[in-house]
């Protein structure tokens, strides 16, 4: 897990990008990526709602145009809604002006479907620079990316299991998805591993940025 902390070691802390929450507590952090999919992310939702979980969901822009008219139906209104740019393209392969536009062309989306503005975004692979940080400061947002990844698009249940209780800790902002990709282990690893954390004493907080994060 020696990627987990390469950005501690060789990073200053920056004040709008955020991987992982201290904590003096046990607190965990739900995120979702890639979607919404009609026959993945209601499940998920409803998973969390029937738990009481709090999560952040990160949308692509590309996924709300290609299913606009099935999305008005999902109950996002527990969980925080945040961008995750449009065509899912690293931000390395495209200008810092370019990656703006497609921030601003999923917020647009966002708006337009759910009538929510966003202050989080999270960038595709979690790639980013120093261009990229200073547009989302001037945007008031804050940049999300992650201190675990489950994994869940390639592996099965029981590794992504095992995995998690070994590196499972306090503050941890942890990264799921409700994608394609992920559609075959999603709806079983979640509430399996929603029920491992709360036996270990760990508890689900949000990031909404009344919570700290993302403020303007």
């Amino acid at each position: 897990m020696l990627t987990k902390y390469l950005s501690r070691i060789f990073l200053p802390p920056i004040e709008n990008v955020i991987w992982q929450r201290p904590e003096n507590g046990r607190n965990l952090y739900l995120t979702f990526d890639d979607g919404p999919q009609p026959y993945v992310t209601p499940a998920v939702l409803e998973i969390l709602n029937s738990a009481k979980i709090p999560a952040v969901f990160f949308l692509s822009g590309m996924q709300l145009e290609k299913y606009e008219k099935d999305l008005p139906k999902l109950d996002y209104n527990s969980h925080e809604i945040a961008n995750h740019g449009f065509s899912h393209t690293p931000c390395n392969l495209q200008s810092t002006l370019q990656v703006v536009r497609e921030i601003e062309k999923t917020d647009h989306l966002i708006k337009r479907i759910f009538n929510r503005s966003t202050r989080l975004f999270r960038p595709p692979y979690g790639i980013w620079d120093g261009g990229l940080e200073k547009a989302l400061k001037e945007q008031h947002k804050t940049m999300i990316l992650w201190s675990l990844l489950s994994n869940d698009f390639k592996w099965p249940v029981s590794k992504i299991l095992d995995f998690l209780a070994v590196h499972i800790e306090p503050g941890d902002i942890i990264v799921f998805h409700d994608s394609e990709q992920s559609s075959s282990t999603i709806v079983k690893v979640l509430p399996e591993f929603i029920d491992l954390a709360l036996k270990m004493d760990f508890q689900f907080k949000s990031l909404h940025p009344l919570n700290g994060f993302g403020k303007s």
